[in-house]
């Protein structure tokens, strides 16, 4: 029984409390943004290059002065991949952010947003890219 008081004061009782949510929520907001930005540059890069020919469709300009106007779409590919690093430059920043508002306590104590914002960022690969 000693020897287990002993390794529980070692190593479990030290562990320290993680960094509470309210004052590193900043630190998620990187990964937030990003997040939405991936999930629309769908839209905005495949249809956003028509922009100019629906605006001039529905003021009631004519085929031919539609067809002149100028339209382009990227390939999906193109899309996947600035999905992806979009995600991936927000997930870097907000575990920079959440490290640097973090700074005050220990790497452990951080630890657990660490893996919330690695696993968010995972779920929003998942559902976007």
């Amino acid at each position: 029984v000693d020897t287990a008081g002993r390794w529980w004061a070692r190593h479990i009782a030290k562990v320290p409390e993680p960094a509470p949510l309210l004052s590193i929520g900043y630190g998620y907001l990187p990964l937030v943004w990003a997040a939405t930005l991936s999930h629309y540059s769908d839209a905005l890069m495949q249809e956003g290059g028509q922009v100019l020919q629906v605006a001039a469709r529905t003021l009631g300009a004519s085929d031919v002065v539609v067809s002149a106007m100028p339209a382009f779409s990227f390939h999906p590919a193109v899309v996947t991949f600035v999905s992806g690093c979009t995600l991936l430059v927000g997930w870097a920043a907000s575990m920079a952010t959440t490290r640097h508002l973090a700074a005050s306590s220990s790497w452990l104590s951080a630890a657990p947003h660490f893996a919330m914002l690695t696993l968010i960022m995972c779920e929003m690969w998942a559902l976007d890219v």
